[in-house]
């Protein structure tokens, strides 16, 4: 009863919701103070306080005491007088806390007042309340102490009752309190004999109580109900409770204190009020209604307590009453009351016998316990059950029609079994008491009848409750029917037909463990019952035979197992609770007649379940007891049993009915009933004599040990039995059993050893059944714990037979190294070599084979690790896989047997699948490295001795096998390493470069270089190399290359292939790294591909010993053959492809390609730059010699550490570093240019030893890179003043005694020194050039772009006369061999003219530095001369672009279609065609206008105009060159050529001379006519574009055109009449396709609506594309937009896109109105208004307005 704290629930005015509501409701005058004063209906104690004078009384009295207590302590008081439980909750919280700071002289005065409080808050609604008023009741004891005496009378009877709250926190809580007060039991005792009258007094007017009396608590009706209920509840158990306490009192106190008189008054004092009361309340029958079930249970309490403590209530005047009530509370439905019930019915019937005559015990009693046992005592089965047997101890004998009931009784307790669905609790109940009250009945018989009556009585009974009810209900568990009739008599009818109305209700399938807790019950019922007399139970057995033999016939005749099961699980239930327990009966009364009747019945029938059935009881009993019972053959063969006791011959008896009847009938029949056969064979032997029955069963299978034809039929037999046996032998093996019964050697014999031999050498004769019994015959076993029936000779034997199949399977492949390796599995174990035979034949063996180990094969490891044969065979089996894989990959596919061979390879691959992970952790490590060894050496093979296969293929299959045999393996990282150390050992093949040097007892890191020519590389290195890259890849460096801690291979013997295991080495593998960057290039990859990034990702995890190693390594080979040096220089500090293809050293190569991945990447800093450059330069001189190798392999080396080197350190902390470090390396290069100064001029012609090493040297100091933005030059140094000084002069060296014939004339070597010298002087000494310095520079970049020029105009002149002068026929020739028309550059001239083009870019940007108006000394830069030499260089420049570009277009005009010519060039020169680009755009536009003037008065069959326009608007692969296309077209007075027709501009060009080209005006002509490029472009563009991709060519075109024609226009004057004319074109003929789908490119990549929003909000996609519509509008140019435009991207093009939408709006702005105002999609209007309000009108108006 009772809400937590603060619930409030509904109100009503009963329960007002505030304080002002709450006064309202209450009385006026004196009524209103007395419920003030007093609370809930003036309800104190044991009175009623009806009239207003004494309630007010009272009140006045209690503030008047209020007055002499604590302010505080007064003020909590009062709040317990409100009706808010939390109010009440911190107002009781708070006084607990007060009390327990106060004194007891201080809490004393507040007794009175709490008294009153005490007894009010007992009875509130809200249980947390109640609770807390006890706590502070403790409280309030433990401080006062005994001063609480005076007071204990008037808080007795609340405080005695309220123990018995219905809540247990409260009554806890309550009887807490009272403890503290009266902590012993003797006090506690003391304190109710003082109160004995009060409280009685209170609980008479507690009891008196109802719901209307309660009215005036202002409470909810529903919270009234709960509250009434609440104080008759537990007012009735402390009645109960008190009156066993008061009347029991002699016992409980042991003559002890207080003296007897007082305990005599005390108890004539308690059967005083207890008479009374039960008087009063008219027995308190009338609680027995009551609907609370509470109030009733304690009723019953009260009853009970009535009838032990004071009987003579029970008066005979009222036992009628009484009687009928107690004895018929049946009816009682409620579970929580059937405990108190059931105590007060005993204890009644018990004390009262005679009230049986007062009462209709077949109307009031049996009717209503017939309905409560139906259903089930209504969920009370634990407590109803157990009292059943005690009830019916109790019923008077007389009154009873003994037969009629009790099978009633039964009838009904049967039916309520499992209504409800009891829990297994509930059901053992039932059970016990099903088993109990038959018991009894049977037991207590002869009060009911007499003579033949009883015995005839306890046979009805048995048959119909034993029989017909528990033993059928058990049977029809199985869900069967059953071939006998069960009804006999009247009861038996009634009984069945109960069953099967209820058997509609329950289903005990669906009840786990039911038919367990049944048959538990029949068993003990019936051992109980044979304990009382064995012919009791002679109805069962005959019911039990009748069963057993109509259920074997029905299943032989209905093929299906019937009741069999459940008389199976009857006899192991029989095993567990009657046989353990050594009881005779379940054999000598049941089973024992049974099977001697049925044992015929079940040879005859031959039934699977009919066995099992045999089985079983042979396993429970014991094969010689049953075997006794019974009838066999052998008694005609042998005699009949001798009736003596003599063991021997009883033992003699029973094998020979084993191996005459058993062994032959149980080897004999269908295949269908065999395994049980088997079963029943195998639970006939015995520990004594299981040898003797082995060998007979044995003898018996191999027909005598023949293995003849016999032996073929009974094989599977055989097989099956031996399966059976290991699982018989590890069920007694696990402690069941003997363990010595079944000894491992007792299961071996030699007939057995020969069928297995013969099996494996005739397997054919056997079919599928053979592979099967060899894998019995080894005692396979997927859970570790097996047992073979063979020697170990024979087993080894079995394994040589294994591997000789799978070898033969292996050397039919088609790979001549793989049917070699086969070979090598068959010497080391020395088995003899298989015959070869067709691949059906020996595709049957292989099978044959793998189904013989498709088990455990490891279950005998302990005879295989002696001769090495497991491990060769699971090899084998990996190896036949991958080599199926490799063959229908590889093979030859119209090969008779190609498909059958590739089924076989899918087989083989399911095959390899079922050996697990788990298999092989379980194998030994010996095992599983001997496995991998093997593998291992076959993928070296693979890898070393194919020929003429496709090695992509081949290396992917190796790497995936390594991965396989690692992964399936489970190696851990030890036997990891040592495969890959077997892998990669070294041999006369393998390694090319560096081979590791191995010490006898560990690795050291040592090498030893073996450098040969590249060209002598061998295949099979390059392959492996390949390999080592993939399994990089799909492993990781940290596998191959690092290594990790593991058990070091040592290098291989060469007179053997075992491997050595020796103690843990630190183990890098940095000498592979270094052989495969030496390899550098494979088939179908390079290292600088795939190699070099893996190294790269690993260095940015890790730390750097591997790489310290490896250039070691590096360094120290490349200084040994660093003669050999040849290479290119390098262009720029991070190396290229090019690059490093042009050093010919492998080892510099790879040590060049590595320092540069480390470096460039800035995964190493300036740290490492450091102690490298120190390093090489500590090598550069052996005493006053020079290193010549180290000299030859410096360059490069120092070219990419210089731009590090120059790098200043982070922080000021390393700023000391940084200066010293500077302060080393210019000392020393200061040295080298001092060294170069001392050699002679490089174009002198006199040579010199080491001129052009040191020049190299001195060179590779001065890196330049070039920017982003293609050809703005950056110089990587600063150099000292000195440095400037001295190269300064180094280059003036150069030029003096020399002209200019002779540079031009130089070796290539020396110009490319010269031509980077000069770039480099130029870049730190240009101001301080004098005029022969600048005369000397611009005529020799000059000479060398003019140089190249020769060489492209030359080739177009050559390829222009060849096509003037071909036929048709020829041009096809042509085409085949148009590359031969090319020009070619060597090398060393295109690093010349790129060197060239450096120091153009770097004068270029002298140009337009500030510092060039400063200084005095750049005065030749403003001259003639200077301004003639650099118009020549750009106007070569410019030719070279055009040739290329005109060769392009005569290339196109013959189809030759296979690559751009000038794309083709640009991936053999990339620099060189980037750098040219750069420069065009740098030209100056009189520059451009000669060199088209120049080339269109060559007179080529194609113009340099329409050439240049065929690149700009090209689908081949030349974007490098579109922009400087465009820029060139673009230009003024050559973009009237690019975009007016030939008949509108000029039409015979090649006529005129170049004063009248220059006059030529294209207006001349009357109308407008575009060239058809741009035309079909701009006029003839379809709608079709809006629907292509924004990146597809198509709208690229049109984009550029546009571009084209308004810069075109901008190059016209606004009021000029071409102008007009063209503008008047654009409106009357350019499609407006293109205009919609300008400002969509821009607008679609970002939201339109994000205009409206603030500038800060605008996203910078959309900022970015308005702001360059501004900035083409404002400057009227689209360059700025085409500069970022190649390679094509959706952003550029959107803001290309934009600026031509933003030039449009300037120079066409009546052909974008008429546009707009014809467009219909209005939220593409919308966006478009919103594009151009934001970033085009203001600008536009702005300039308008500035007009």
């Amino acid at each position: 009863m009772g809400r937590q704290k603060g619930d409030g629930g509904n109100r009503t005015k009963a329960r007002p919701s505030s304080s002002s509501v709450a006064a309202s409701l209450l009385p006026s005058g004196s009524a209103a103070a007395a419920a003030a004063g007093v609370g809930f209906g003036g309800y104190v104690g044991s009175t009623r306080l009806d009239s207003a004078l004494q309630t007010t009384a009272v009140h006045d009295s209690l503030l008047l005491s209020l007055t002499d207590i604590d302010s505080e302590i007064a003020q909590h008081l009062k709040r317990l007088s409100r009706k808010d439980p939390t109010t009440k909750l911190k107002a009781l919280s708070s006084l607990t806390t007060l009390l327990k700071q106060k004194s007891g002289k201080d809490v004393i005065p507040i007794i009175p007042q709490w008294a009153f409080e005490y007894k009010r808050l007992l009875v509130d609604y809200n249980r947390e309340v109640r609770r807390a008023t006890h706590d502070t009741m403790a409280t309030i004891v433990a401080v006062v102490g005994r001063d609480l005496a005076p007071h204990v009378k008037s808080l007795a009877g609340p405080w005695w009752v309220s123990q018995f709250d219905s809540v247990p926190e409260v009554s806890q809580a309550a009887k807490q309190s009272f403890q503290v007060a009266f902590p012993t039991q003797e006090k506690k005792l003391e304190a109710l004999f003082f109160c004995t009258e009060e409280i009685f007094a209170y609980l008479d007017d507690t009891l008196k109580l109802t719901q209307d009396n309660m009215l005036d608590l202002a409470a909810a009706s529903d919270e009234l109900t709960e509250m009434h209920q609440q104080v008759i509840s537990s007012s009735l158990l402390a009645l109960a409770t008190l009156l066993g306490a008061l009347t029991g009192v002699e016992k409980s106190i042991d003559n002890k204190s207080p003296e007897p008189k007082h305990v005599l008054k005390a108890q004539a004092t308690t059967i005083s009020f207890a008479e009374k009361l039960f008087s009063a309340h008219k027995f308190f029958l009338h609680f027995l209604r009551d609907k609370s079930p509470t109030i009733r249970s304690a009723t019953y309490s009260l009853l009970s307590s009535y009838a032990k403590n004071v009987p003579q209530v029970y008066r005979e005047g009222d036992m009628k009453t009484l009687a009928s009530a107690i004895l018929g509370a049946f009816q009682e439905v409620h579970p929580l009351c059937h405990s108190t019930m059931w105590e007060a019915i005993l204890l009644f019937s018990k004390r009262f016998p005679c009230a049986w005559p007062f009462v209709n015990i077949q109307i009031t009693v049996f009717n209503h316990l017939w309905h409560f046992l139906r259903n089930g005592c209504f969920g009370s089965q634990q407590v109803s059950y157990p009292c059943l047997v005690l009830f019916l101890e109790n019923l008077p004998s007389e009154r009873l029609s003994a037969e009629h009931f009790f099978f009633e009784f039964f009838q009904s307790l049967w039916v309520g079994r499992n209504l409800s669905h009891p829990s297994k609790a509930d059901r053992l109940a039932f059970f016990q008491a099903l088993r109990e009250c038959l018991l009894w009945v049977l037991h207590k018989t002869s009060r009911y009848f007499d003579g033949e009556d009883a015995a005839r009585f306890q046979k009805s009974l048995v048959e119909n409750i034993l029989v017909k009810l528990i033993w059928l209900d058990f049977l029809l568990y199985a869900g069967c029917g059953h071939g006998y009739d069960l009804s006999s008599g009247k009861s038996g009818d009634i009984l069945e037909d109960s069953q099967q109305s209820n058997d509609k209700i329950f289903d005990a399938k669906s009840v786990p463990g039911y038919w367990q807790d049944l048959g538990k019950c029949l068993i003990e019922t019936i051992s109980a019952l044979y304990s009382l007399g064995p012919g009791l139970l002679a109805p069962f057995y005959v019911v039990f035979e009748d069963t057993c033999i109509g259920e074997l016939k029905e299943t032989e005749q209905l093929k299906r197992p019937g009741n069999l099961v459940q008389l199976i699980r009857f006899m192991h239930l029989m095993e567990q609770h009657a046989i353990r327990k050594a009881e005779a009966w379940p054999l000598d009364y049941l089973m024992g007649p049974l099977l001697e009747k049925c044992f015929p019945l079940i040879r005859s029938h031959d039934s699977s379940d009919s066995l099992k059935f045999l089985s079983v009881a042979i396993s429970i009993f014991g094969p010689q007891r049953v075997v006794k019972q019974l009838p066999t053959d052998a008694e005609e063969i042998a005699g009949s049993v001798p009736p003596t006791k003599d063991v021997d011959k009883e033992l003699e008896h029973f094998l020979q009915v084993f191996e005459r009847t058993f062994v032959p009938w149980c080897f004999s029949g269908d295949d269908l009933s065999a395994p049980a056969r088997l079963d029943l064979l195998l639970s006939l032997l015995i520990g004594e004599c299981s040898s003797e029955q082995w060998d007979s069963i044995i003898l018996y299978a191999t027909d005598g040990g023949e293995a003849g034809p016999a032996f073929v039929s009974r094989m599977k037999r055989l097989t099956m039995i031996l399966e059976k046996a290991r699982e018989k032998f590890l069920f007694r093996r696990s402690g069941l059993h003997d363990a010595e019964y079944l000894q491992s050697h007792k299961w071996h014999h030699k007939f057995l050893d020969a069928a297995a031999i013969s099996t494996m050498r005739s397997f054919s004769l056997f079919g599928d059944s053979g592979p099967q019994f060899i894998r019995a015959v080894l005692g396979f076993s997927r859970d570790n714990d097996h047992q073979p029936f063979l020697s170990d000779s024979v087993i080894t034997q079995i394994y040589e037979e294994v591997l000789k199949m799978l070898v033969a399977c292996i050397q039919i492949s088609p790979f001549h190294w793989v049917r070699k390796f086969g070979c090598s599995l068959c010497d080391e174990v020395n088995v003899p070599e298989p015959v070869l035979k067709s691949f059906a034949d020996v595709s049957k063996v292989a099978l044959f084979a793998l189904e013989v180990v498709e088990g455990d094969f490891c279950s005998v490891k302990s005879h295989s690790e002696e001769h090495n044969l497991i491990p060769r065979i699971a090899a084998s089996i990996l190896i036949i896989t991958w080599d199926c894989e490799l063959t229908a990959v590889l093979g030859d596919q119209s090969s008779e047997n190609f498909r059958d061979l590739e089924n076989f390879g899918k087989y083989m691959q399911e095959y390899c699948t079922k050996i697990d992970s788990q298999f092989w952790r379980s194998c030994t490590v010996q095992s599983r490295r001997a496995v991998a060894s093997t593998l291992v050496r076959f993928i070296r093979i693979s890898i070393f001795e194919a020929e003429n296969l496709n090695t992509d293929i081949l290396t992917s299959m190796c790497c995936k096998w390594l991965v396989d045999a690692i992964n399936c393996l489970s190696l851990d990282e030890s036997e990891e390493q040592n495969a890959l150390d077997l892998l990669l050992s070294p041999d006369d093949l393998w390694p090319l470069w560096v081979k590791p040097e191995f010490s006898p007892n560990r690795r050291q890191n040592s090498w030893k270089f073996v450098m040969i020519s590249p060209n002598l590389q061998t295949v099979h290195s390059r392959v492996f190399a390949e390999f080592i890259d993939k399994l990089v890849s799909e492993v990781g460096v940290n596998k191959i290359i690092t290594g990790s801690l593991s058990y070091d291979l040592v290098r291989r013997d060469q007179a053997s292939s075992q491997l050595q295991f020796l103690e843990p080495s630190a183990c890098y593998r940095a000498w592979l790294a270094v052989e495969i960057l030496c390899t550098w290039q494979w088939a179908n990859g390079s290292a600088l591909a795939t190699f070099l990034p893996s190294l790269r990702d690993h260095a940015t995890k890790t730390d750097d010993e591997l790489f310290n190693e490896m250039l070691k390594i590096l360094v120290e080979g490349a200084l040994i053959y660093g003669s050999q040096v040849k290479m290119r220089f390098f262009i720029s500090s991070i190396a290229s492809k090019q690059e490093l293809n042009g050093i010919e050293d492998p080892l510099l190569r790879a040590l060049v390609a590595l320092v540069s991945t480390l470096f460039c990447d800035s995964i190493w800093g300036k740290q490492k730059a450091i102690a490298l450059f120190q390093l090489l330069v500590n090598k550069l001189y052996i005493g006053e010699e020079t290193n010549i190798n180290c000299l030859h392999i410096l360059p490069p080396l120092v070219y990419i550490l210089a731009p590090v080197l120059k790098d200043s350190g982070v922080g000021s902390r390393d700023l000391r570093e940084d200066i010293d470090s500077n302060s080393l390396s210019e000392n020393i290069i200061e040295d080298w240019v001092q060294r170069a100064l001392m050699f002679p001029s490089l174009i002198s012609g006199t040579s010199h030893e080491g001129l052009v090493e040191w020049f190299k040297l001195l060179i590779s100091c001065y890196p330049v890179t070039t920017a982003e933005n293609v050809g703005a030059c950056e110089m990587k140094r600063n150099p000292s003043p000195l440095e400037r000084e001295l190269l300064l002069k180094l280059l003036q060296k150069q030029r003096y005694g020399v002209d200019q014939s002779s540079v031009a004339n130089g070796p290539p070597e020396l110009q490319i020194l010269l031509s980077r010298l000069i770039v480099i002087t130029l870049g730190y000494c240009w101001a301080d050039f004098n005029e022969e310095d600048w005369d000397f520079v611009l005529s020799n970049m000059r000479s060398w772009v003019e140089a190249v020029v020769v060489v492209f105009e030359e080739a177009v002149e050559s390829l222009d006369h060849t096509l003037r002068n071909a036929s048709s026929d020829d041009l096809e020739l042509i085409a085949d061999n148009f590359e031969q028309h090319m020009p070619t550059l060597s090398p060393s001239s295109v690093d010349t003219v790129v060197n060239s083009f450096y120091a153009f870019h770097l004068i270029l940007g002298f140009f337009q530095s500030q510092e060039m108006e400063k200084t005095d000394k750049l005065t030749f830069l403003k001259m003639e001369k200077f301004n003639r030499m650099k118009n020549q260089i750009e106007e070569g420049i410019l030719r070279l672009f055009l040739s290329s570009c005109v060769t392009e277009a005569m290339a196109n005009s013959i189809h030759y279609e296979p690559l751009s010519l000038v794309g083709k060039n640009h991936l053999i020169h990339p620099q060189f065609w980037k750098m040219m680009a750069s420069t065009i755009g740098k030209t100056s536009p009189l520059a451009r206008q000669e060199a088209i003037s120049s080339v269109e008065r060559w007179g080529l069959s194609k113009g340099p105009v329409i050439s240049v326009i065929g690149i700009l608007f090209s689908s081949k692969p030349v974007s490098l060159l579109k922009l400087p296309a465009f820029v060139i077209l673009s230009c003024p007075g050559i973009s009237s050529w690019a975009v007016m027709s030939e008949n509108t501009s000029f039409s015979s060009s090649s006529n005129l001379t170049d004063d009248q080209v220059a006059d030529l005006d294209p207006s001349t002509k009357d109308c407008i006519i575009l060239r058809e490029e741009l035309s079909c472009l701009i006029d003839k563009s379809s709608i079709d574009i809006l629907h292509m991709p924004l990146e597809a060519k198509e709208r690229v075109n049109v984009f550029l055109a546009w571009c084209l024609l308004l810069s075109h226009l901008l190059s016209l004057p606004a009021s000029s009449v071409e102008s007009e004319r063209l503008v008047q074109h654009i409106q009357e003929s350019a499609s407006t396709a293109i205009t919609y789908d300008l400002p969509a490119c821009s607008i679609k990549l970002c939201s339109a609506s994000t205009s409206k929003k603030r500038d800060a909000d605008i996203p910078k996609q959309l900022s970015d594309i308005g702001a360059a519509a501004t900035r083409s509008i404002t400057t009227g140019s689209l360059q700025f937009a085409l500069d970022s435009l190649w390679p094509i991207q959706r952003e550029q093009l959107a803001l290309l896109a934009a600026c031509i939408f933003g030039l449009m709006l300037r120079l066409l702005p009546a052909y974008v109105r008429g546009w707009f105002n014809d467009v219909r999609d209005r939220p593409a209007l919308s966006s478009i208004e919103m594009f151009t309000k934001a970033w085009c009108s203001p600008c536009l108006i702005a300039d308008e307005l500035s007009q």
